[in-house]
């Protein structure tokens, strides 16, 4: 109800990483709204069937199991919107997976920019990340700071995929015209992540639920800034329809907070839970940025502000109906 959406009535919205986190929010979101077809695609190396089961599969959402990468993934789907978010974006899967990384990230990327050329959609949104600014030398950082990355680091397999997703995505829209937006989350967290997904929130969820540790590797000093996915959704759409071809936008909140905080925060929330444990994993946190914090001006010259802050995000997160959560008890709200 924040994005006026009349403009994709009647049409037909393509998605890969179907099942991912982001994808799998926008697929139940379409098929709630009910107000065009659409087309999903993912081949589960990180995502899960089971993230859109819940999803009222009609006549209007269809569902694709092929490999982004492949090179004719894409032959027989017509679509006038494109949300490209096939990825592998989690540190834990992109690590045990590096060359599945680099042909969804590249290989993807090129095939659906090929599409695009053939097919002629009316806009195009690719999914970059805020890791291609690697550990910024400047926060908060805009979209025109250049990044400060590894290349041959344990990372690099993803971030600097990212980054070269990004120049294919500008090559082909100064060659061939293909109107081709380029978002960059930073820290996006609500329902429809995976508990096992290794990242700071859900680990957060996962200690939450289970009763078990928080673990923090570090210090705690370092920061990053969340995003709730419902706000994070709403800039991304605005991208989609009134985002400038060719051009990137960072997606997010600009409230930054350290994991110290972050911890503090859930305690003050959940009535003292989770316990935190601090763990010196030099190897755990090698290349990973120390602060991260975006400069969100550009979106929020055609989208909303955030609306969730942390405190309500989280509660909201917590409240999920965790498709891969064993029956544990939860705690007292």
């Amino acid at each position: 109800d924040r994005v006026d959406l009349s403009g994709i009535r009647g049409k037909t919205v393509l998605i890969t990483g179907a099942c991912g986190f982001i994808g799998s929010y926008l697929m139940k979101m379409f098929g709630y709204l009910d107000i065009c077809e659409v087309c999903g695609i993912d081949n589960f190396i990180s995502g899960k069937e089971s993230s859109i089961a819940d999803t009222a599969l009609s006549a209007r959402l269809r569902f694709y199991n092929l490999d982004i990468a492949s090179e004719f993934a894409l032959i027989r789907i017509k679509a006038d919107y494109v949300l490209h978010a096939a990825s592998i974006a989690a540190p834990m899967f992109y690590k045990r997976h590096p060359l599945e990384t680099l042909r969804a990230n590249v290989l993807g990327t090129w095939n659906v920019l090929e599409w695009a050329v053939k097919t002629k959609p009316v806009s195009v949104v690719h999914f970059s990340s805020s890791e291609v600014y690697g550990d910024p030398a400047q926060v908060p950082t805009g979209e025109s700071y250049w990044g400060h990355t590894s290349f041959t680091g344990p990372r690099s397999c993803y971030d600097e995929s990212k980054r070269l997703s990004e120049t294919l995505c500008a090559t082909y829209y100064r060659q061939y015209g293909v109107p081709v937006k380029i978002v960059r989350p930073f820290n996006v967290y609500g329902p429809g992540a995976r508990l096992d997904d290794g990242r700071v929130i859900p680990n957060l969820m996962n200690a939450l639920l289970r009763h078990e540790v928080f673990t923090i590797y570090g210090d705690g000093s370092d920061t990053r800034s969340y995003c709730y996915i419902s706000d994070a959704v709403g800039q991304i759409l605005a991208v989609l329809l009134d985002g400038v071809e060719g051009e990137a936008y960072n997606v997010g909140f600009d409230m930054e907070i350290s994991l110290n905080d972050l911890g503090r925060l859930a305690q003050s929330k959940f009535n003292g839970m989770p316990t935190v444990e601090y763990i010196n994993a030099a190897e755990a946190r090698q290349d990973a940025p120390k602060r991260r914090r975006p400069d969100i001006s550009k979106v929020l010259k055609i989208a909303p502000r955030p609306v969730y802050d942390l405190r309500s995000g989280l509660e909201r997160t917590l409240k999920t109906r965790w498709l891969d959560l064993d029956p544990v008890k939860r705690i007292r709200k």
